[in-house]
């Protein structure tokens, strides 16, 4: 039985197109696949020709190797069919295409003519005012600073976070409307210093190394360089800062604190640390961010860092923990992504909260699993993951 989307099919496939529509046609020239001679033949009566070709093949069982061919193209019975919902096409339904060919003159002659595609969606804009050179986040992907003016989105709903060193960041959700302007007042609030007290705020290259004051472990690190620094509130007294990270020498210094002291500055107790790598230590882990048109709930388990990730899936990374301090402990792990090329940073993906994680005693293990999920919006390529490990001991 032939349907109107078989016809349909038949038309734009081994069909002719005049002007916007697709037409049976008896003038095409094709060539098909003769079995008798093993060698293709040059035919010249159109749709007609064709249909019966392909009719013929099946009823001869050889659908799988009578084809036609249109140029480059090549149609086998099993395409007419899927073109024709599923359904056989009979001896009836190949005269009622050559009858509407259009030949002989007068015929009647079938055309049909596409919808039109939709239109193109319209992008939307987002204005973001408030605190000068604050680093603004979209679905956890750095877009730019305080002002950003009409930046280009696709319609729909964003996480959007703005953050600032010395101030409390901003978190809302926001919707991007087709051709209008969304405005976003970000003022951050400043975190005030305690009375009789001085901040120290610290930021290392590379990022994520552990923070040390005066022998006493703080079990945090210092953060990416699009997030604010790790700030501590000290005694107005001398204090050592000492840096730990695997692969690099620790780096120590003294510094005086004053009360009131902000830590925005390196003047006002801001520390600037540069550390230095151990011979044949350093190194970064890479892996490639692609699309394969995969989304939604897509579970990959590693117990290592694969070679690539699948934007718009998540992929869990799995990774063992070992407590070689002295007293047990919580952990959490995080990884952070940063494009190798535009230097593109995505917000880092963490494991459970460290309140929800299990005790670890000293010299033992357990397995933390990352849930990674790349957005879509972020660009594809190459990134550098930086490993960041958070601790909280328990007394």
């Amino acid at each position: 039985m032939l349907t109107e989307n078989g016809k349909k099919w038949i038309a734009q496939n081994l069909g002719k197109k005049i002007d916007d529509k697709y037409c049976f046609d008896y003038n095409i020239s094709y060539y098909w696949y003769n079995p008798d001679t093993g060698a293709e033949e040059l035919k010249t009566n159109g749709t007609g020709g064709m249909v019966n070709i392909l009719q013929m093949a099946k009823d001869l069982g050889k659908e799988n190797e009578i084809y036609v061919r249109i140029g480059d193209k090549k149609y086998y019975y099993s395409d007419l069919k899927a073109g024709n919902d599923g359904n056989d096409i009979t001896l009836d339904d190949v005269q009622w295409v050559v009858s509407h060919d259009g030949y002989p003159a007068g015929e009647s002659q079938y055309c049909f003519t596409p919808a039109a595609p939709p239109p193109e969606e319209e992008k939307g804009y987002l204005t973001v005012t408030g605190t000068e050179d604050a680093d603004i986040f979209l679905d956890g992907v750095h877009i730019g600073k305080v002002p950003l003016i009409k930046y280009e989105l696709e319609p729909g709903e964003y996480n959007i976070r703005v953050t600032k060193m010395g101030y409390k960041e901003y978190r809302d959700t926001i919707k991007i409307r087709a051709g209008e302007e969304t405005v976003v007042n970000a003022t951050l609030e400043e975190k005030p210093v305690p009375e009789g007290l001085g901040r120290v705020c610290i930021i290392s290259d590379p990022p994520f190394a552990w923070i040390i004051i005066d022998g006493e472990k703080k079990w945090k690190q210092t953060n990416a360089p699009d997030e604010p620094p790790e700030c501590f509130d000290l005694t107005p007294t001398d204090h050592t800062i000492r840096l730990e990270k695997e692969g690099y020498k620790p780096y120590e210094t003294r510094i005086t604190v004053r009360s009131g002291q902000t830590g925005k500055t390196e003047d006002d107790g801001l520390i600037i640390a540069k550390l230095e790598p151990l011979p044949e230590k350093e190194r970064k882990i890479e892996v490639r961010v692609i699309e394969k048109g995969l989304s939604g709930d897509v579970l990959l388990d590693y117990s290592w860092i694969p070679g690539e990730v699948i934007r718009g899936a998540t992929t869990r990374f799995r990774f063992y923990v070992t407590n070689d301090g002295g007293v047990p402990a919580k952990y959490q792990v995080c990884l952070e992504f940063e494009h190798a090329e535009t230097g593109t940073k995505l917000e880092p993906f963490c494991s459970a909260p460290i309140e929800e994680s299990p005790v670890i005693n000293p010299g033992t293990g357990q397995s933390y699993i990352v849930p990674v999920l790349i957005p879509k919006t972020a660009p594809l390529g190459t990134y550098y993951i930086y490993v960041e490990l958070w601790a909280e001991k328990v007394e």
